[in-house]
């Protein structure tokens, strides 16, 4: 924020440890404070620390502080309306004013002990700003989360464990409240490139805060990191700086590449000049900008689902490099394959059953190019489900077999669904221009549908379902024939269940007509009598959530070498599979054309090619270390590629 005040009115702060508070005494009509120069270490001192929204740094008003003119924000101005009459004659710690933040250096200072000067505030009050509609509401829910002992945090978790913070129309803002109190709860959350993962939706107002922000969160373990070296708050660097070398100081510490996951081409990209290795944090992701390109990098997903692409191998460096051009980022690694063909981008509505959202055929399409290409025998089918869900179930885990019907139910689901949108769009063709409020109605009409939410059943899910009951009451109940046989009758209260429930038979399956062509289908309905799995329909959801997460602004590739893959939107033919030294997951690289001869000791002239990221990827069959199990780290076995 761009605070306006006159020059002399910080005095600058004795120690380290030195802090201001403020005092509100006058509130009339400009508010008047000032400022009481303060230390952590003086247990005679009690203060109160201020959180709030800036606001728009562009509407200010006035205040005066110590007797001089202060533009602060109308969010800032507000609550100190608020405070004073509320807490006479208390001390407050305000960021906007407590810190002079036209001192660069007195900002990175207090900073580093933001995390003390909130822990040793009395209390953190939190203003809210001025009044808004359900604001009075809010507040009684919170008196009665009080009263009954159950915690915001508490109702916060059972809302997103429960999906109902996923079903309002409005983002819900359960998921934070429920993350601040999982950091509480699980420590080894707070090391930093978790902190990174879970605030990649945050914003601020300076973009180098993306990163300092949250060094006052870190574990122990990494105190020493942030606070010396390459991680070192200093407000004198530029962002670019910043995020470059906080990737610098990462890998030196870690010796991994988890990061560069995060890394991206992207057409939308806000510092053009930090170099592609380098992941750009103010980029927004797509829960809060559906426009933006950027999708979840599958380097932090590693940790679950167990992807070991370079085989535990250590990041492999050249630091000395840095004093001489800190832009490049020379690593060992392996050339593993060249990328030959790329599908569209795909999006995170292309498979949405809502038939006004959904853009049918784009699965279907790409399997039909798949199957076109390295045809369509089991081991081509089961590389290409697994690959579609980067081979991970809805949790983040491996997938197992288990999984595998699941996905059938799904791609049968989805031929269904596919109609549906082709039907509607055709009778609509004004569906891409839909209002807010056409939706909300859309949706309405849709929960209303019987066919909508598994009132209905196919012929062949209605046999499927009498022959998995028969299998169930004959194992628990044989048969006797007797007029008081409890297999009978047990039967005949499940028939009748189906009846009570409203559930009718609509007739056969409407995708039957691909069961010749495409081997899914085919599959599907040869055990749809056979395993209980396949009409469990609520199962394929958890495909459908895991899809949202694996293909969104992702590209499908087929390599020369006939391996399939998810890469970044933007991947291209010619681009390059490499495993580097320190990723658990594969980066697609793109020659610049631009190489070297460097002679190295003990291993003689090497040829060094230049590349740009272009982002990680999934590739099927070499996430275990397959593809670098024969390359001899130690002694020079390996390719140097500089990374620009």
């Amino acid at each position: 924020m761009a605070t306006k005040y006159e020059p002399n009115l910080y005095e600058p702060l004795p120690e380290r440890r030195s802090i201001r508070l403020l005092a509100i005494d006058v509130l009339e009509e400009v508010v008047s404070c000032r400022l009481v120069p303060a230390t952590l270490d003086d247990p005679g001192i009690s203060h109160l620390a201020l959180s709030y929204a800036w606001g728009n740094p562009s509407r200010t008003r006035r205040i005066l502080c110590n007797g001089h003119d202060f533009e602060a924000t109308e969010s800032l101005e507000g609550a100190l309306r608020q405070l004073g009459p509320r807490y006479p004659g208390r001390l407050f710690w305000i960021d906007a004013i407590s810190i002079n933040q036209q001192d660069v250096s007195e900002r990175a200072t207090q900073v580093q002990i933001m995390k003390d000067i909130y822990r040793s505030a009395e209390n953190v009050v939190i203003y809210l700003g001025d009044g808004f509609p359900g604001l009075d509401r809010a507040m009684d829910l919170f008196q009665q989360l009080e009263s009954s002992a159950r915690s915001l945090a508490g109702v916060a978790d059972f809302f997103v464990q429960t999906g109902l913070s996923a079903s309002t129309i409005r983002k819900s803002k359960a998921a934070n409240v429920a993350l601040i109190q999982e950091l509480r709860r699980n420590p080894k959350q707070l090391l930093l490139p978790s902190l990174l993962w879970y605030t990649r939706a945050s914003a601020s107002t300076d973009p180098r805060d993306r990163i300092f922000a949250l060094y006052g969160l870190v574990a122990p373990s990494e105190r020493d990191l942030v606070s010396v070296g390459f991680l070192q708050v200093d407000y004198k660097k530029s962002v670019k700086d910043v995020f470059r070398d906080m990737m610098v100081g990462y890998i030196d510490h870690y010796h991994s590449l988890e990061l560069m996951s995060e890394a991206m081409q992207d057409d939308r990209r806000p510092i053009p000049e930090l170099p592609s290795w380098v992941p750009d944090w103010t980029r927004p992701m797509p829960i809060t900008d559906p426009t933006s390109s950027r999708h979840m990098g599958f380097g932090f997903a590693a940790r679950h689902s167990g992807y070991t692409a370079c085989g535990h191998q250590a990041t492999i460096f050249c630091k000395e490099l840095y004093d001489i051009d800190p832009d490049i980022l020379r690593v060992a690694g392996k050339v593993v394959d060249e990328v030959d063909w790329v599908s569209q981008a795909l999006g995170g509505l292309d498979y949405q059953p809502l038939p006004w959202l959904r853009h049918p055929g784009i699965l279907e399409k790409l399997w039909e190019d798949v199957m076109a290409r390295l045809g369509r025998g089991r081991e081509t089918r089961h590389a290409f489900w697994r690959t579609l869900l980067a081979n991970a179930d809805r949790s983040g885990s491996p997938a197992t077999d288990e999984l595998y019907p699941q996905f059938l139910r799904f791609w049968h689901d989805s031929k269904i669904h596919d109609q549906d949108a082709r039907r509607y769009r055709a009778e609509h063709p004004d569906v891409q221009s839909l209002s807010p409020e056409e939706e909300d109605r859309l949706f309405r009409d849709h929960a209303l549908d019987p066919e909508a939410y598994g009132k209905t059943m196919t012929e062949e899910d209605y046999a499927a379902q009498q022959a998995w009951q028969d299998w169930v009451v004959s194992y628990n109940w044989p048969c006797t024939s007797a007029p008081d046989c409890r297999h009978c009758a047990v039967l005949s209260e499940m028939r009748a269940e189906l009846s009570q429930n409203g559930i009718t038979v609509s007739g056969p399956s409407p995708a039957l007509p691909f069961r010749e062509r495409d081997p899914f289908i085919d599959e599907f309905f040869c055990a749809l009598g056979k395993d209980h799995r396949l009409i469990t329909c609520d199962w394929h959801l958890d495909i459908l959530t895991r899809l949202r997460a694996t293909l969104q602004n992702r590209t499908f590739l087929i390599t020369k070498g006939g391996l399939m893959g998810l890469g970044p939107k933007f991947t291209r033919p010619g681009d390059i599979v490499a495993i580097l030294s320190g990723a658990r997951v594969p980066i697609i690289l793109r020659g610049t054309g631009r190489s070297k001869k460097l002679w190295e000791l003990g291993v003689g002239t090497r040829l060094i090619q230049d590349y740009t990221v272009v982002g990680d990827s999934y590739v099927h069959g070499i996430m275990n270390g397959e593809a670098v199990r024969d390359v001899d780290w130690e002694n020079g076995g390996h390719e140097v590629l500089d990374l620009v």
